[in-house]
């Protein structure tokens, strides 16, 4: 096993959680060799050290708190290059209030004044652009007029 390419891999995984595509991704742009990466991320993986469930869950539980939604932070798990079944999974563990977190969000943002027509457009946009579906906001542009 090539001693560097752990080193390297290690000492990242040392700072914070990364998917085994992310840890990939960076290990090719170090010029490692596939070969390489590939016994590299087993034995982390075999160690503990590399999780995708655990990345996954962080990440979930980490882009909620920032206030975004589940479409959003689904597909920023995809381009990471976690499966979306494991995506699934994860995101029925992390128990988050979708609505609440929504309202929370709104309320924030827009606060609790009426909003005319084009300040309902602009809730709308914000609120679909922040991952939320549709359910879990609509009401609350529907209230504020």
């Amino acid at each position: 096993m090539d001693k560097a390419a752990l080193h390297y891999a290690v000492g990242l995984l040392a700072r914070r959680d990364y998917s085994a595509c992310e840890l990939a991704q960076k290990m090719q742009q170090k010029a490692i060799d596939a070969h390489s990466i590939d016994e590299v991320l087993a034995h982390c993986q075999q160690h503990g050290w590399q999780s995708d469930a655990r990345f996954c869950q962080s990440f979930i539980r980490f882009r909620a708190q920032r206030g975004y939604g589940p479409v959003r932070i689904s597909q920023e798990l995809k381009q990471k290059g976690i499966d979306s079944q494991l995506s699934t999974l994860c995101f029925e563990e992390a128990e988050i209030d979708w609505f609440a977190l929504a309202d929370s969000v709104f309320h924030k943002k827009f606060g609790h004044k009426a909003l005319d027509l084009k300040g309902q457009q602009k809730a709308w946009r914000f609120m679909a652009s922040r991952g939320f579906h549709t359910d879990h906001f609509a009401h609350l542009i529907h209230q504020s007029h």
